[in-house]
């Protein structure tokens, strides 16, 4: 008798009875006296390269609306076989030629920034490699009509130039210069937050490291071990160490929902990790939607070293962060207009100053974003998206991400989020799914 979760059978029942695209369900044999379980993918690779079972203790399948099928020599072939690369096909440009595309009139100039989509047919029921080679090269806009605008998050499809010249609408915010160049100014220390700080916690939950909260991805989040939480074993603390001591005025986050917005908090700050000094006390804060910002200011203070403790949420979830901000005395704190102008620099600019002010800090650390589709997937999420630091020095360099099992194929695969205007060649785009050694040799699941 097969087991199924109840909240997998909802899914199922939601999914498969809707209609929507087909459920991918891993299932468990020989665990706990040969009960049967269900579980993750995740789960049961990372269980296999434990040596908590076998491969021969397996048993995977699936439902869509033609019933149930069973996919566990495919599983196993797969983790057994040494797989070979797929390239992929069909590739969609939504601009000319890889190419940001501008079009110059005398009053402004409007550009679109190019992504790529690449078709694929390719079992996603194991971890893959996504390998591909890549150029980037900055384009030159010393020679635009300014202001130079860019639309590209307002404009779908593949773009002409013709049709930029009858783009009349003006969707973008306009920031002075020297709040972009502040905020920018913020990303290139963030930047160096991230690769050469530290986070740690009190706990955290499964997948819900304190490093996310200074991963430049608002979608992770640290969160706070729900049991214990719920045991009272209170406050729940983050840390975070700077590579260096800085000045700083004010803290912001990005909540990470209602209910687990923090109520009754202290945040202190330190120069050597032994003497801390309190810079907000809160009590009875009022709860604030996912994605919002809290902003804490104070005078200005020498940190190394900060710490959030939380005694209490809005409904006594678990306390949950997404991003954490430190801001000096500039222009800007809040915390969503950074991430409007982080992910989108040129959205407004100037003059041919403001544009190169703007290409010295974005160019420090350039990247894209990779996202992809499988027959679970109802279409591009940012579950299903990494950010990955690429060269903008205009020769190839070859690029491997790692994409996590999800449905039982992958469907599409997309390259996009430049943030300024650049010229893009992509080569030789292929996926290759791991077996189980790979996922040992990679620590995908240690």
């Amino acid at each position: 008798m097969v087991y199924i979760e109840t909240v997998e059978d909802a899914v199922y029942k939601n999914n498969v009875l809707g209609g929507m695209p087909q459920l991918g369900i891993s299932i468990f044999k020989g665990y706990e006296d040969n009960t049967n379980i269900s579980i993750s993918y995740n789960d049961l690779y990372k269980k296999l390269i434990e040596k908590e079972t076998s491969i021969d203790n397996i048993y995977t399948f699936y439902y869509d609306k033609n019933g149930y099928i069973n996919t566990t020599g495919e599983v196993t072939g797969l983790l057994t076989n040494n797989n070979e690369k797929t390239y992929l096909t069909d590739v969609f440009i939504n601009t000319l030629y890889g190419k940001t595309t501008i079009n110059r009139n005398i009053e402004r100039s409007v550009g679109v920034n190019p992504y790529f989509e690449f078709s694929a047919n390719v079992s996603s029921m194991v971890p893959m490699y996504l390998e591909f080679d890549m150029a980037v090269q900055p384009l030159d806009l010393e020679d635009v009509y300014y202001p130079y605008l860019d639309i590209s998050k307002h404009v779908g499809g593949k773009v002409l130039e013709s049709d930029l010249s009858n783009y009349t609408k003006d969707l973008n915010e306009v920031y002075s210069n020297e709040i972009i160049e502040s905020v920018l100014s913020q990303k290139e220390e963030k930047q160096q937050i991230f690769h050469y700080g530290k986070a740690w916690a009190s706990s955290s939950g499964e997948g819900e490291a304190p490093r996310n909260s200074i991963d430049l991805r608002k979608e992770t989040y640290w969160s706070a071990k729900g049991t214990e939480w719920n045991a009272k074993k209170r406050p729940q603390t983050l840390y975070i160490q700077l590579p260096k001591i800085r000045t700083i005025s004010s803290i912001s986050w990005l909540n990470h929902h209602l209910n687990a917005s923090p109520k009754d908090y202290v945040v202190e700050v330190s120069k050597n990790g032994l003497d801390w000094e309190k810079v907000v006390d809160k009590k009875n804060a009022k709860g604030k939607p996912g994605g919002s910002t809290i902003l804490e200011e104070f005078s200005p203070v020498n940190i190394k070293m900060i710490r959030i403790s939380i005694f209490e949420t809005f409904q006594d979830s678990p306390p949950g962060i997404d991003e954490v901000y430190f801001n000096n005395a500039t222009l800007t704190s809040d915390a969503l207009t950074q991430e409007s102008i982080i992910n989108c620099p040129f959205c407004f600019v100037a003059d041919a100053k403001m544009s190169r002010n703007i290409f010295s800090k974005v160019l420090l650390f350039p990247n894209v974003e990779v996202s992809w589709i499988t027959n679970r997937d109802g279409g591009y999420s940012k579950t299903n998206s990494q950010s990955l630091e690429i060269s903008a020095d205009g020769r190839f360099h070859n690029y491997r991400v790692i994409l996590p099992p999800r449905g039982t194929l992958l469907e599409k695969v997309r390259i996009d989020s430049f943030n300024y205007p650049v010229n893009v060649n992509i080569q030789n785009v292929t996926v290759m799914q791991m077996n189980l050694e790979e996922m040992k040799n990679s620590k995908l699941y240690n």
